[in-house]
């Protein structure tokens, strides 16, 4: 099979009859994957054309057609990555806005920069705290290397059930990220004193909230499975060295031959 014989994505199609996702970009691309299957998701075979890559399994150095055809006799392994359900509802229990996340539903204080956010968050109908600050972002193990990362969040295994809360520059020094249970429920209840904006992955699909609104969060019942090179472990640990850089040798800057290449040297 060529890549000619295969039909590219359109909004007609019947998702249930699809059994094969393949994405050309780099992260972005199998984010908006995702927004368009928001139950089932056939299994995602991501091509990566992108900067960084973290979730592709093919890299441009690597044989397209190749990976293609394994993927079609189901010759692969999947890592199942947990998606996060957002529920907006009214005052009157209205719901009126439903999201999926691969990886985070982010809330911050939009453009005014005199405003912050403030709300009420519990867990599983307990009051844990107030969060005030610029933001505050709820993740997947998937987007803990993503918007939660740059804010100090916790780096975790996909493998690993969890969400992540991760405070964007809160007021209190003490309020810091939290690792919850997968199986939390996660109330946020507005506060009238705060400016609130919710994003869903990063994608221009902002939604302004107001103080009569109240946010839901869970893990969804519709995971991703997105298609390894190796396998799960393998992968993210490669992942973590080789883009991420992770714990290696800090490098002097400069081409002076006196100059120690790195700081383990001697």
């Amino acid at each position: 099979c060529g890549f000619e014989d295969l039909p590219a994505f359109s909004d007609d199609m019947d998702r249930e009859e699809i059994d094969l996702i393949i994405t050309f970009g780099g992260d972005g691309t199998l984010l908006k994957a995702s927004r368009l299957f928001q139950e089932r998701v056939p299994p995602i075979l991501a091509m990566h054309l992108g900067t960084v890559g973290f979730l592709a399994a093919v890299s441009e150095k690597e044989s397209f057609r190749t990976s293609v055809r394994d993927a079609m006799n189901g010759n692969f392994h999947v890592t199942q990555r947990q998606r996060l359900s957002g529920e907006i509802w009214s005052d009157d229990g209205t719901l009126l806005h439903k999201y999926r996340a691969l990886n985070e539903l982010s809330l911050h204080r939009g453009p005014d920069p005199l405003k912050l956010i403030s709300m009420h968050v519990y867990i599983n109908g307990t009051y844990l705290t107030d969060a005030v600050g610029d933001g505050l972002i709820f993740a997947t193990p998937t987007g803990s290397t993503a918007y939660s990362l740059s804010c100090q969040g916790s780096i975790v295994h996909p493998n690993v059930p969890a969400i992540l809360m991760t405070p964007i520059a809160p007021i209190s020094l003490s309020f810091r990220p939290i690792i919850l249970p997968e199986d939390s429920t996660i109330e946020l209840r507005l506060s009238k004193k705060g400016r609130h904006v919710l994003h869903c992955d990063g994608i221009d699909n902002e939604h302004t909230l107001t103080q009569l609104n109240r946010i839901i969060l869970r893990r969804s019942t519709f995971s991703i499975p997105t298609i390894c090179r190796v396998g799960t472990n393998e992968d993210w640990i490669t992942n973590m060295n080789n883009l991420l850089g992770w714990n290696q040798k800090l490098k002097w800057i400069g081409s002076t031959p006196d100059r120690f290449t790195d700081l383990g040297e001697d």
